[in-house]
């Protein structure tokens, strides 16, 4: 009783409008939830733009390998970045960049630095890439349910 006692004079026990605890917990997971999905989409639609012109490309070995012009993503910096850094990423897309940045360990791509997926590797990017899973509408109709659910959870709690 002397715990229960001290959290409510401390005020814990208040969410953001003091209607409780479950109402303040439920809008950080519903916020964390949705946060996670745009980060989600973002990776998605930034990596799969460069997955995507390289199947559409032909880059499927390495004499048919293209550089980042020839598959219209020089502009994708984001896509060039994840991929010097990812080991993983690196494994399934392949590229003949050799030289690494001593003090950070990221490939160095540069223009002439050619990329192209192996057979092996299609369908697993195919897959993990997939363009019609990535629509914004589908992310926005889930936001607006989960924050209805919290909403809900705070008028009844």
């Amino acid at each position: 009783m002397m715990l229960l006692d001290a959290v409510n004079e401390t005020g814990i026990s208040r969410g953001f409008n003091g209607s409780g605890t479950l109402t303040s917990v439920t809008w950080m997971i519903v916020l964390g939830i949705i946060i996670s999905w745009f980060f989600i989409f973002y990776h998605k639609k930034v990596i799969g733009d460069f997955i995507n012109a390289l199947f559409e490309a032909g880059a499927d070995s390495e004499e048919n390998a293209k550089t980042l012009t020839e598959i219209g993503q020089e502009r994708n910096v984001s896509a060039v970045n994840k991929y010097s850094k990812s080991a993983t990423l690196q494994k399934l897309v392949i590229c003949d960049a050799v030289d690494a940045d001593p003090k950070s360990g990221r490939l160095k791509i540069d223009e002439n630095t050619k990329f192209y997926i192996d057979e092996l590797n299609r369908d697993r990017l195919k897959s993990m890439y997939n363009p019609k899973g990535n629509s914004m509408i589908f992310m926005l109709v889930g936001a607006v349910i989960l924050a209805v659910i919290a909403i809900l959870i705070g008028v009844f709690a």
